[in-house]
């Protein structure tokens, strides 16, 4: 009995097995997909900060002069447009020209007798005929900065007249009032200051109402 039942589930087994498979219909590829599983998203990787090189700092002046040119001024004698500057220690030569500019004829270096010790004696001479004479020099000794001015034209100049000094560290100018030298004559002046430079504007022949210089 049990044989017969076994052997009849064998056969119901292998009549499925010998069914043809079902052929595949349109219904088949309209059937949507089943979703893809989405992937784990990626971490980007951390971006590494751009390093930052503080820029070198300036050198420290080591000399005055570096000093000055770092502060944007030019320590030299020149001429420039209408105006003449004057270093310390220095004497500028110049004539006017047909327009009254000042053409720069030469450059001294030398002591005004104001700024030495006593008993010794200045070192220019006369700035000759035709020219104007600018010189600067100070006196430690004395706490004083000084300036001449020769005039050698056949008539009084006037000028402007611009400072320039140290003080506390810092570069200073101020203006100062100028004054008729007289035809061949000389003029000069002092200050407290350490002025490290003059420049002189506006040259030019002085009109009969200017202040005389004294």
């Amino acid at each position: 009995m049990r044989a017969g039942l076994l052997l009849s589930l064998l056969l119901a087994g292998a009549a499925q097995a010998q069914e043809p498979a079902r052929p595949m219909t349109l219904d088949d590829f309209l059937k949507p997909e089943p979703p893809a599983e989405a992937l784990p998203a990626e971490t980007p990787p951390a971006e590494i900060p751009p390093t930052e090189t503080a820029p070198p700092e300036p050198a420290k002046p080591k000399t005055l002069i570096e000093a000055l040119t770092a502060a944007g001024f030019d320590p030299r004698t020149k001429v420039e447009g209408a105006s003449v500057q004057v270093v310390q220690g220095q004497r500028a030569l110049f004539h006017l020209d047909a327009k009254a500019a000042p053409v720069l004829d030469g450059i001294d270096a030398g002591k005004l007798g104001a700024a030495q010790p006593e008993g010794q004696a200045e070192t220019y001479k006369g700035s000759g005929a035709g020219r104007i004479g600018l010189a600067l020099d100070a006196s430690p000794a004395k706490k004083q900065s000084y300036m001449k001015v020769w005039n050698g034209l056949a008539a009084p100049v006037t000028f402007e007249l611009e400072l320039a000094a140290i003080r506390k560290g810092q570069l200073m100018r101020r203006k100062v009032e100028g004054c008729a030298v007289p035809a061949g004559g000389v003029h000069s002046q002092s200050w407290p200051d350490p002025v490290i430079a003059v420049t002189v504007s506006k040259v030019a022949p002085a009109p009969r109402d200017a202040t005389p210089c004294s």
